[in-house]
């Protein structure tokens, strides 16, 4: 049974295939805590936890039995970088076998993919290489309970099928680039979202912190996705461009926990706004080659959040995290500007009310205006100067219905709010009551219509 390396050959020894200071073994780059996954492509393997060098890869099915000393036993990824050296030309078969998912390449070519959730099990393929040194890359990862993973090679002049030996495996002193990087996307960062169930409930345009990061990937956590920021009630608007070049049909994955949208070009590719715990949705569109927008809504409520985003080209075999290499940051958001708006009529000493139905709306202390109506939870004022509690506002214009339809619209307030289209009411929260959202719908024309609130 192979076990960790702990005294290292020095790269002077006369075993040396090249004499390039290479020293026997792979390098070993672990991801822990990799739950909820469909297959290894799902893991970003530029963030791991530990590094490590092992002989071999020679690790028969078992239950719960770790691969490294004190490391886990399941939900955990691998992967195994280095050298192989060939010893004879020709065409050489390769047996990979795992439980869950692996990915055998060489030469930074797939010669063998099995990235699935699946039971041990063992896949072939042949490929013809020169006597010498080559790249070598083994991707893995583990679900639950059983795992496994074994690789092995029947070639010219070998006596048959058999694990591949440590003396075949070397590495450099140098370490691997993953993903050479780039420069990144903007993210805008919301806090204090308590108002909101989901993404749509959040005014995208009124962030609390700018800033760029490398790509948009948070595994599963209970801490914050930035330094000194939230761990739960948060928001967060990434933006900018991806570089495809390949054109066809692709495939992209959004992993969120908990509410999150994927857009393309402005258009909706992945739509997972309801609620929900940590889960993978899918979705496609044909592109050419080029530059193209990307943008991802995400929120998360309680301490458990995580985000992914993987891409799939239309000559790959499986998808694979959005590498920081695609992504550069664009233009960014432009907040929209408007001559338009809402009248607003205020109340003040509001007192001796249940709700919105014992307010005399005809009686009004002042008139101001409003663009939109969104109001974070507070303990202060809706605006300047204005008054803390016992105060009422009547919210009234027209709304711009831009095509014909049957439209949902929801209501969200701490304590008491009605929602008036037509002169019809559509929404109706009227009781005193904590925070919460209310849904009605209208069936309405294209064009303006009379709003209240």
């Amino acid at each position: 049974m192979l076990a960790l390396i702990t005294v290292l050959v020095s790269p002077s020894v006369a075993s040396d295939p090249i004499g390039e200071s290479l020293t026997p073994g792979l390098r070993a780059y672990r991801v822990d805590t990799v739950r909820d996954l469909d297959h290894l492509g799902q893991i970003d393997w530029e963030i791991y936890d530990e590094v490590s060098i092992v002989e071999d890869i020679n690790w028969d099915s078992a239950v719960n039995r770790p691969f490294f000393e004190d490391g886990p036993t399941e939900y955990f990824g691998v992967r195994f970088v280095g050298k192989l050296d060939v010893p004879v030309e020709g065409t050489w078969t390769f047996y990979l076998g795992s439980d869950d998912g692996s990915v055998l390449l060489i030469d930074g070519d797939p010669v063998i993919e099995h990235p699935a959730l699946h039971s041990f099990s063992t896949r072939q393929n042949f490929v013809t290489l020169d006597a010498g040194i080559h790249d070598i890359e083994i991707r893995y990862f583990q679900g639950p309970t059983h795992n496994g993973l074994k690789l092995e090679w029947d070639g010219p002049g070998s006596s048959g099928r058999e694990v591949v030996p440590a003396s075949a495996y070397w590495y450099p002193p140098e370490e691997p680039v993953y993903d050479p990087g780039g420069d990144g996307l903007w993210v805008y960062w919301f806090d204090n979202m308590t108002h909101a169930t989901n993404v749509g409930q959040i005014d995208w345009t009124q962030s609390d912190l700018v800033e760029t990061v490398a790509r948009p990937s948070y595994r599963q956590t209970t801490g914050s996705f930035r330094v000194g920021g939230p761990v739960a009630n948060y928001a967060a608007r990434f933006m900018g461009v991806i570089s495809i070049d390949e054109s066809g049909l692709w495939e992209f994955e959004l992993g969120s926990d908990e509410s999150a949208i994927l857009f393309i070009d402005g258009d909706p590719i992945v739509i997972d706004d309801e609620r929900h715990s940590y889960r993978w949705r899918s979705g496609s569109k044909t592109l050419g080659i080029g530059d193209h927008t990307i943008e991802i809504l995400y929120w998360n409520n309680d301490s458990w959040g995580g985000l992914g985003v993987t891409w799939k080209a239309p000559s790959d075999n499986y998808p694979t995290i959005i590498p920081s290499s695609a992504y550069r940051p664009g233009i960014g958001a432009t907040n929209p500007t408007s001559s338009g708006g809402l009248r607003v009529y205020n109340h003040d000493n509001v007192r001796n009310v249940n709700g919105v139905g014992q307010v005399d709306w005809k009686e009004h202390d002042s008139i101001s205006s409003a663009q939109k109506l969104y109001y974070l939870r507070t303990n202060g004022s809706f605006e300047h100067g204005g008054q803390t509690d016992y105060f009422a506002k009547r919210f009234v214009g027209q709304i711009d219905i831009p095509s014909g339809g049957a439209w949902s619209f929801g209501l969200g307030s701490d304590q008491s709010a009605r929602l008036i289209i037509d002169g019809i009411v559509v929404a109706d929260d009227s009781s005193s009551h904590d925070f919460r959202w209310r849904y009605g719908d209208a069936s309405l024309s294209a064009g303006l219509h009379d709003i209240e609130v």
